[in-house]
């Protein structure tokens, strides 16, 4: 598990990103890494939600994923 102490001042979009080391995954017999992306958004005010940050593994929104609701289409 991991925690953060993070004080978010202004307004816009907050991306996080933890990037374990890989570990070995005996079923596959290979290494595997897990990297893990979020987006906080503040007041509402959209700013780089949809940015690249260039990770060896990673998906980019086409639409705002803060914006996106059970039920909705996106």
């Amino acid at each position: 598990a991991y925690q953060a102490d993070v004080k978010l001042r202004g307004l816009g979009d907050y991306v996080f990103i933890a990037q374990p080391s890989p570990y070995f995954e005996e079923e596959e017999d290979l290494y595997i890494q897990q990297i893990t992306k979020t987006i906080v958004n503040v007041g509402n005010l959209p700013t780089d939600w949809n940015t690249d940050f260039g990770l060896s593994a990673e998906i980019v929104p086409l639409t705002k994923p803060y914006a996106i609701y059970e039920g909705g289409i996106f």
